[in-house]
């Protein structure tokens, strides 16, 4: 047995979350612990401390946790305490509560006693830098862990620039009395009052009430305003919404209805589209009969909160709330910049015969639909020829906005002007690209027998941008990025399905990276879905930035080069090395290719034995070795490093 050495449990929390346990590791020094299992250990603990920013190392003694328990955050202790024999909490705690950035987090303490919260118990604000620590929240529990007496509790969208806070009574741990909800933007102001209500001793909802919408964020703050009986909605309830930076001036009622004494929605309702936000205020409006959906339903869309709201599709419900025939609606990416509608039949809810979802651009006082997506629906599935919008869509979308938004930043741009949180550009062509940006997607073509065709329309993104844009030096990256894209639009992506829908054969497609501006293409072949023989990955400019073959299982075999995508426009970086069965053994060496003088040179290794564990001397790559260029000669033993490693500039 291994035993009697280092007996630890490692739990990791995320970044924006309070706690999540990945999994519970022991950690041996004793050497005949099998090293696959020191491997699985020590890779686990290495990976998971270079992704998550927070950690709590825990003892055990005969499988209970016991003593001192410390919570590391950014590499810096923060908080923790103690266990007692029987594996309680005890004493004095401080928890990690919840992430908000690299600099700024949240912690929630108090006392235990035998594991259980007892007295005051504090949410603290905490900002090591500037050693900025306030209490935010918190209230008293009694000694049985039931809240008691005046309690402020935090939200849990809790945010740096965006803080929700609840106030009110407990007793015994259930909410009493008169309960309100809290908002302020950041630190720099107070809180107000925005809505709340009242709870009877049983914590049922009575009386009138003001709720933050489910919707209700930053630059889009709406609620629900009317009366609880019993804790059901009843009556008439209203749906408004707040100008952006204020609460003490409502802009409008934007929806609402009423509910029967069983609390279902009859009569004529305006409700908020399932994805309504600053960037789709959307809504639907119609009639409801016993909660369910009747008769003709009506889609309204505006671009700003300063617009009316204008019908842009709808359709029919049975008696029994289901779709019925021609409907035109939302798809389910729409969006200010990105306007795009369904076109398509229903037979009791499901989509059957043509289907078709088109592109709403407006251009002046005209409105114009450009088909992006067509195929047939049979009892709901697809048959048939299809040309489709690409997966990837709304991460292409994203890049070409935040491409723009980095234009407005740099470029001085005739006609721009920031109205009601927006930039509004008139007949700008910027403005008609965010609108066009869906249009840049249309890069599948399907037809019989599986075969994918797809087209690289950026040739149209250059020209939109390039017509607006003053040529100035500090935007050179994202013009080198944008004729990228010019030097690829010719270079056609295809492919084939099996009949069970599995890619087959040789394929040519973008690479997982190639819409993050990675420009690069892969090709190679599948059987059944999985890659197998050679497989390349190639730069737009031609170059071979990985390679390698895959066996019949689908795993890395022999030789392999693997592109690092810490490599940027003017440095490309890659490993080589060899794998045996989808695992590294040997040799591996880390190189850099260089434009300017069109060559590769290696500068790091590292030595890998049967169980893909680094041993021997090795040279580390710095994180950040494309900035500073250093890299550290040392030795690794079972997948640890041993003793010190030095330091070394390198030359470029």
């Amino acid at each position: 047995m291994y035993k009697d050495v280092i007996d630890k449990d490692i739990c990791f929390f995320k970044c924006d979350q309070s706690m999540l346990s990945i999994g519970i590791h022991y950690l041996y020094d004793d050497d005949e612990f099998p090293s696959k299992y020191k491997k699985y250990v020590n890779q686990s603990f290495q990976f998971c401390k270079s992704k998550i920013l927070g950690f709590k190392i825990c003892q055990y003694f005969e499988g209970k946790k016991q003593g001192e328990c410390n919570i590391v955050y950014n590499n810096m202790k923060i908080g923790g305490g103690e266990f007692n024999q029987n594996g309680c909490k005890q004493g004095f705690w401080t928890k990690f509560y919840k992430y908000l950035t690299p600099q700024i987090y949240i912690i929630y303490q108090g006392e235990y006693n035998n594991g259980q919260k007892i007295n005051k118990w504090n949410y603290e604000w905490i900002e090591p830098l500037t050693r900025n620590c306030k209490i935010i929240g918190g209230g008293i529990y009694d000694q049985y862990e039931k809240k008691q007496g005046e309690w402020t509790d935090l939200s849990n969208n809790f945010k740096q620039d965006f803080q929700v806070i609840f106030t009110g009574q407990y007793r015994n741990g259930i909410k009493q009395g008169q309960w309100n909800t809290l908002f302020r933007r950041n630190q720099k102001t107070r809180f107000k009052i925005v809505c709340g209500g009242l709870y009877d001793e049983e914590q049922v909802k009575q009386g009138q009430w003001t709720e933050l919408s489910s919707y209700f964020s930053e630059k889009c703050k709406i609620f629900w305003c009317g009366e609880y009986k019993g804790g059901k909605k009843q009556g008439k309830w209203t749906i408004k919404q707040f100008e952006e930076d204020q609460f003490e001036k409502l802009t409008q009622i934007i929806g609402g209805g009423e509910y029967d004494i069983n609390s279902f929605k009859i009569g004529i309702w305006t409700e908020l589209h399932d994805n309504y936000n600053e960037n789709c205020q959307a809504l639907n409006e119609g009639q409801y009969h016993n909660g369910k959906k009747i008769n003709k339903w009506i889609i309204k869309y505006r671009y700003s909160d300063r617009e009316s709201f204008q019908i842009i599709g709808g359709g029919v419900y049975d008696e029994k709330g289901r779709k019925q025939g021609k409907w035109e609606e939302l798809a389910k990416n729409f969006c200010d910049s990105c306007q795009l509608i369904r076109f398509a039949n229903y037979q009791s809810d499901i989509i059957q015969g043509q289907h078709m979802i088109k592109l709403r651009k407006i251009s002046g006082s005209n409105l114009q639909l450009e088909d992006l997506e067509i195929g047939e629906f049979k009892l709901g599935k697809k048959e048939g020829n299809w040309i489709e919008i690409a997966d990837n869509f709304k991460q292409y979308l994203k890049n070409i906005k935040d491409i723009l938004k980095y234009f407005i930043k740099g470029c001085t741009i005739k006609g721009l002007r920031k109205e009601y949180g927006k930039y509004n550009l008139g007949n700008n062509p910027i403005r008609s690209l965010m609108i066009l940006g869906v249009a840049f997607m249309k890069k599948e073509e399907k037809y019989n027998h599986g075969l994918i065709l797809m087209m690289n329309l950026a040739e149209l993104v250059n020209q939109y941008i390039m017509q607006t844009i003053k040529k100035e030096k500090r935007l050179i990256f994202v013009r080198q990025n944008i004729e990228g894209f010019k030097r690829m639009s010719l270079k056609e992506w295809q492919g084939e399905y099996d009949g069970n829908g599995m890619k087959d054969k040789e394929w040519v497609q973008p690479n997982e990276n190639f819409w993050s501006f990675n420009l690069s293409i892969d090709h190679g072949q599948y059987r059944n879905g999985v890659k197998i023989k050679q497989w390349q990955i190639i730069r737009d400019t031609n170059l071979i930035i990985e390679q390698g073959d895959y066996n019949q299982d689908g795993h890395k075999h022999g030789i392999w080069v693997e592109f690092d995508d810490r490599g940027y426009k003017n440095l490309i970086a890659n490993w080589q090395g060899t794998y045996d069965q989808g695992k590294k053994t040997g040799e591996w060496i880390w190189e850099i290719f260089q434009k300017h003088i069109n060559s590769w040179k290696s500068v790091g290794n590292f030595h890998y034995d049967d169980e893909e564990m680094r041993n021997g001397i090795c040279t580390e790559i710095d994180q950040n070795y494309l900035l500073n260029h250093f890299t550290y000669i040392g030795t690794y033993s079972n997948g640890r490093k041993v003793g010190k490693f030095k330091e070394k500039l390198n030359k470029i």
